[in-house]
């Protein structure tokens, strides 16, 4: 057992990539021994994925400059402890620095690091001075890691760990005598960056061809009112059904067919690792962290430089395909995203604090 408390330092606690991982990592480490610091105070009718667990959980605020006071405190009072940042960005890095943290892992899982050249300038700036002290830095993907050295800092030592996946909870259920899709999915965050404008552009086309098909959007986030409103728009109120935030995501998987993700921008992609643990055929743009998933298996991507509707009406055909070819491709994944590599990986990284 570790001699030293953990805090993992996280924007908010609702669901998303790195929100869901971090309850894994408070079970495999135990309650006692973790805590966390959330950067940003989430609003009442928001989902929590730390509802329920009996773990220390500090707040910073919506305030940038309080967020940071409170963050440094916080840090002053436990110097000792292991801090493992998550995607958190140069200045919560550098108020961790400056409040004397010793033991500091940088976890990238982003690929975004400024909206426009002004940011550029002054984050670069900022990533600069938190950078002069070495800590460990690790990436969800060989994507995200590349995108850090390209436009953040070319530092050597990043080490990849693809984020788990738990194949216990996501197991492989075989889909019977089906040949054609009739229940599609997405789920994620309803934000920009992941098409969802264009995914229900999408229903409406594939509706022209099948009007018996059914389009389930599992999700919350800020666009979902716009999105009701184009659906709405569009007329397809009884195909294009948001159903919300679900715990139990597994049974989304189940229940549908197939697993369309067109995210513009991504530095991994947990749900199509776990739809496909659960048997659910999962096709995405051919974005680098795609390809980085699926390897050698084209068929489970879209070629975003080729028509879009020819190649959507090339997977629904090829569905059958599909099927088989997920069946195959689950038995790498449960070696290739498995908690035991990633814990392990950890546990060796958290030790070396301990020496």
């Amino acid at each position: 057992m570790l001699s030293r408390k953990i805090t993992y330092i996280i924007w908010r606690s609702n669901p998303g990539g790195i929100e869901v991982l971090i309850p894994s990592l408070i079970e495999h480490f135990g309650i006692t021994q973790c805590s966390v610091f959330i950067l940003r105070n989430i609003n009442d009718t928001e989902q929590d994925v730390f509802n329920g667990l009996p773990i220390k959980k500090y707040y910073g605020s919506k305030n940038n400059l309080i967020m940071l006071i409170k963050l440094y405190l916080y840090i002053i009072k436990n110097k000792d402890n292991i801090y493992h940042l998550f995607n958190a960005g140069p200045l919560v890095l550098l108020a961790a620095k400056l409040a004397f943290a010793k033991n500091i892992i940088y976890h990238i899982h982003g690929t975004v690091y400024w909206g426009n050249k002004f940011e550029k300038i002054y984050l670069k700036l900022i990533w600069e001075l938190a950078l002069l002290k070495k800590n460990i830095f690790l990436a969800n993907s060989d994507w995200s890691k590349q995108r850090f050295k390209d436009q953040v800092s070319n530092i050597q030592s990043i080490k990849v760990i693809y984020n788990p996946i738990n194949s216990k909870r996501f197991n492989f259920k075989l889909k019977y005598n089906i040949y054609i899709p009739k229940n599609i999915m997405y789920a994620g965050r309803l934000v920009e960056g992941k098409n969802l404008f264009k995914w229900i552009d999408m229903a409406y086309f594939l509706l022209k061809k099948d009007k018996n098909l059914i389009f389930n959007i599992y999700g919350d986030g800020p666009l979902k009112k716009d999105l009701i409103n184009y659906i709405q728009q569009k007329g397809l109120e009884q195909k294009v059904i948001i159903k919300g935030f679900i715990k139990n995501i597994e049974s989304a998987y189940y229940e549908n067919d197939l697993f369309i993700f067109l995210s513009e921008y991504e530095s991994f992609g947990n749900v199509i690792v776990e739809s496909i643990l659960c048997g659910t055929p999962a096709v995405a743009n051919n974005i680098p962290p795609m390809q980085e998933i699926f390897g050698d298996n084209p068929d489970f991507m879209i070629d975003i430089n080729n028509n879009f509707e020819d190649s959507i009406l090339k997977i629904i055909m090829n569905y059958p395909i599909l099927l088989v070819r997920t069946k195959i491709l689950t038995k790498e994944f449960i070696t290739k995203f498995s908690y035991s590599n990633h814990f392990r990986e950890l546990d060796n990284i958290y030790e070396q604090f301990d020496k």
